[in-house]
């Protein structure tokens, strides 16, 4: 009898002392990372150059990005192209030619996002270098800068002038002779304009008739949805094409009381 109740005592101890061990077991790989984890996390530590998905291009200097599900407004630093989609400024000298480029090189491409210093601009639109590919360093060599930062593309191929903003001036001195080469070639720009019509032009041209989704009214300041009733009464003269509530806003417009776009 008391070998029979040591050998229950002793089977009893050893399914104790595994459902025990077991127990730790799980506590440790649940507190272990995954490696997938680690890899994420320090891919998205590095943003010195920071992966996009060009969403739409807006004119020459400024484009819409995805970037994780989300779509963000970039303004490129220290380059400012002629105007084309400005409700207050006719389209500009070059412009259309500096918006059809842009287009050309970006849209639907992978794009690579450095910030200077500041991060946003008066308009909350993100400052931004784009990279057409990822430099070798966080320094990009000289030739990078010519040849990869779609900035410097701009400033020597004539689309754009040097506009400078401190203290987002990384490339401020190098800019300046990419834009130098652009003046003694008499690239875009910096071209001959005596065949140039300059008289104002109100529509935007560079918008297509189905991505108007609000109409400005220049004299009174404000803007309606392109299926409001007031459109049809405005003069022609007097009509600005808008593309978005946010960029018709930060120009100084107001919603209509009627429509309420």
């Amino acid at each position: 009898m008391k070998r029979r109740t040591y050998i229950l005592y002793l089977i009893l101890s050893l399914l104790l002392t595994g459902c025990s061990a077991r127990e730790v077991d799980k506590n440790f790989i649940n507190t272990k990372p995954h490696l997938e984890n680690v890899e994420f996390i320090k891919e998205n530590n590095d943003n010195t150059f920071q992966e996009a998905k060009v969403d739409r291009v807006v004119d020459g200097d400024t484009i819409h990005v995805e970037i994780a599900d989300e779509i963000y407004k970039i303004r490129m630093i220290l380059v400012d192209t002629p105007e084309t989609v400005h409700p207050n400024k006719p389209v500009e000298w070059y412009g259309k030619e500096a918006s059809d480029y842009t287009k050309s090189q970006l849209s639907d491409t992978i794009v690579y996002l450095q910030k200077d210093v500041s991060d946003t601009d008066r308009y909350g639109r993100l400052l931004r270098y784009v990279w057409l590919e990822r430099p070798s360093s966080d320094e990009p060599t000289e030739e990078e800068i010519s040849t990869m930062c779609f900035n410097s593309l701009l400033l020597e191929n004539g689309y754009a002038q040097i506009s400078t903003f401190p203290p987002d001036v990384k490339y401020q001195e190098f800019f300046q002779t990419r834009e130098q080469i652009a003046r003694e070639n008499k690239s875009g720009l910096w071209g001959d304009k005596s065949d140039w019509d300059d008289e104002p032009k109100i529509e935007d041209t560079s918008i297509e008739p189905d991505e108007v989704l609000y109409i400005g009214n220049k004299n009174s300041k404000i803007f309606h949805s392109n299926s409001c009733d007031s459109v049809s009464k405005m003069k022609e003269s007097n009509k600005v094409n808008i593309e978005n509530r946010d960029f018709a806003i930060s120009n100084g417009y107001k919603p209509c009381n009627i429509c309420k776009p």
